[in-house]
């Protein structure tokens, strides 16, 4: 007998629920014949209907985002549908699920595409349904605990504390949270948030660069075509923030928001273009009335800019022009939501433990993570630091593994004793002839490259480099890479002069000219070295200082590093000053040179 086959006996004996209202029937669909049957015509007029009726909003609920999700992911998830019908075969209510095929565990349909959780009913049944499923779920799943996201907005949660639940020993846990809302047909909040100094500064920002415009793409090909911008945006921002790639670790999510371009009215989908590039991009499902805060990237060399913000004020004009009355900004703590947000909602997240022990177990665990926090707030220990602190101790092992005896025998050598100096350089920035041909392989603001790097370093690991990067990038300094193929050959930062800047290892601080530009932190990937790339590198930046108005330009090395000076030298820098610091334990001798 098949999975499916069981599921469904199962299931039989839970059929016919009437306990006051009105009475429907109950089953639990599994299986593959799932996606054929909810992609039926009628019985997706009967799916559009009960949504408009459902006082909730669905919109995550619906066919357009439901069926979408499930043909792009059916090799990692097997759809799971419950579906209520009233007594004449009409459908009456509806919660989409799925089962992974890795880890067996349930999700609901969109996983973590999708902002909230929940199921469309008919007002009569609507909470009695989702009672009705829970305990249908324990019969045949055998679940221990199940965590949901987020309520859609306006759903019911009597049935969190409901007895038919203990009785069937399903007990609730849940949380809520204030989540912002952009009130569209406040028209004064758009106007007062355009003559704020932030956003005027990056409004004439992109007007320098040639202006900037907002696209609406409805089109599938052409949201094919855009994606491949898009994905490198967010899995660099992705990364550098929470350690994930969403694309590149989800071969299902860009297709599945091509797929959802099959229903073009159900999304809104936008691009911010400046200087015929894409700065900004934004995917969220949409009703006509609402927008919901979707998938949000830009690139990441706009940092400075703050194009995502100038994206969320262009689209609110398009949305309101568009006839639209909010946008539903999601829960989360993102500063540009609070800067934009003018009215609130009370959400609320769900788990179900499927047991007493298990509820008690729970229990068990919250008390604990709460005395964590205090205990960490006693210690003045922030949470990011203490989740880094964390992050570090995992990647140690992986670390150790890659470094050489060498290398790690220096490492600790630098606990106990340190003898540095640092060698500072200048040149004068001059502008070559005209005809110079541009180095073929060094680009500046190719973030991308780094995409590409493959932890060669053991002591730099990707999140590292690219939320470096991304700081970097805000501060308004310029990437300089190579790369070939799949690979980061190498790179360099420039930052721009009139500045403190720190020079590491020395712990001194250095102020350059207005006028200048500070060369630093290079990198080869080993099997690259004794190329030349490092000294192409460092002519390409210095024409392009040049042609851009730069009177001088400054680099360093430690002293000890013969290959480094070398290439600096052989460019045309010359030694100017000298830092020199000296540590036996915690004595330290400090001295400055100039040349």
């Amino acid at each position: 007998m098949s999975s499916t086959e069981v599921i469904d006996s199962n299931v039989a004996e839970a059929a016919g629920m009437q306990r006051a209202g009105m009475r429907f029937e109950l089953t639990v669909q599994i299986g593959p014949h799932v996606l054929p049957m909810i992609t039926d015509s009628v019985f997706v007029g009967q799916w559009n209907k009960l949504a408009e009726q459902d006082r909730k909003f669905s919109l995550l609920q619906e066919p357009a985002f439901v069926i979408s999700w499930y043909r792009q992911h059916e090799t990692l998830f097997e759809p799971i549908v419950c579906l209520g019908r009233d007594s004449g075969g009409q459908l009456a209510g509806l919660m989409a699920l799925a089962r992974s095929r890795d880890d067996r565990a349930i999700r609901h349909a969109g996983d973590f595409h999708a902002e909230y959780c929940g199921w469309v009913a008919s007002a009569a049944i609507d909470e009695r349904f989702v009672e009705e499923c829970l305990i249908a779920i324990k019969r045949t799943l055998g679940l221990k605990r199940w965590s949901w996201k987020w309520l859609p907005p306006g759903s019911p949660i009597g049935f969190l504390t409901s007895g038919r639940l203990a009785e069937n020993g399903i007990f609730a846990t849940f949380r809520t949270e204030r989540s912002p809302v952009w009130n569209l047909e406040d028209a004064d909040r758009l106007n007062q948030l355009v003559k704020t100094k932030s956003i005027k500064n990056q409004i004439n920002r992109f007007k320098k660069k040639g202006g900037f415009f907002l696209e609406r793409v409805r089109d599938k090909e052409r949201t094919r075509q855009l994606l491949k911008d898009l994905r490198l945006q967010c899995d660099f921002r992705q990364e550098a923030i929470q350690g994930v790639r969403p694309f590149s670790d989800n071969p299902c999510k860009e297709p599945f928001f091509v797929e959802r371009q099959e229903f073009p009215e159900a999304n809104h989908f936008t691009v911010l273009w400046s200087n015929d590039r894409p700065v900004s991009f934004h995917f969220g499902a949409c009703n006509g009335d609402t927008l919901l805060l979707g998938l949000t990237a830009y690139d990441p060399t706009e940092s400075r800019n703050s194009p995502g913000k100038l994206h969320l004020i262009e689209l609110a004009r398009t949305l309101k022009e568009e006839g639209f009355h909010r946008i539903d900004l999601t829960p989360g703590g993102d500063q540009y939501k609070e800067f934009v947000a003018n009215s609130a909602q009370e959400l609320v997240i769900p788990t179900f433990h499927f047991s007493r022990a298990a509820k008690l177990q729970a229990d068990f665990v919250e008390t604990l993570r709460r005395a964590m926090k205090v205990a960490l707030a006693v210690a003045r220990v922030s949470p990011d630091d203490y989740r880094q602190a964390i992050s570090l101790a995992r990647a140690l092992p992986a670390r150790l593994k890659r470094a050489t005896p060498r290398k790690l025998l220096n490492r600790i050598k630098r606990i106990f004793y340190e003898d540095i100096v640092y060698q500072q350089y200048t040149i004068e920035c001059k502008r070559e002839a005209t005809g110079v041909v541009r180095d073929p392989e060094i680009f500046a603001q190719r973030y991308q490259d780094l995409l590409l790097y493959d932890e060669c370093d053991p002591w730099l690991d990707r999140r590292q480099l690219l939320s470096g990067a991304l700081k970097r990038f805000g501060s308004g300094e310029t990437l300089y890479s190579a790369s070939r193929g799949e690979k980061l050959l190498h790179y360099g930062w420039v930052a721009p002069g009139g500045q403190n800047h720190f020079l590491q290892g020395v712990d001194v601080t250095f102020k350059s000219p207005p006028d200048s530009a500070v060369l630093y932190d290079f990198f080869t990937h080993p099997e690259y070295r004794r190329q030349g790339l490092y000294q192409r590198n460092l002519r390409q930046i210095l024409r392009d200082l040049a042609d851009a108005g730069i009177q001088r330009a400054f680099i360093g090395v430690l002293e000890g590093n013969e290959g480094s000076r070398r290439a600096i030298e052989n460019v045309g820098f010359a030694p100017c000053r000298s830092f020199g610091r000296k540590r036996i334990l915690w004595f330290e001798r400090r001295e400055e040179r100039a040349h």
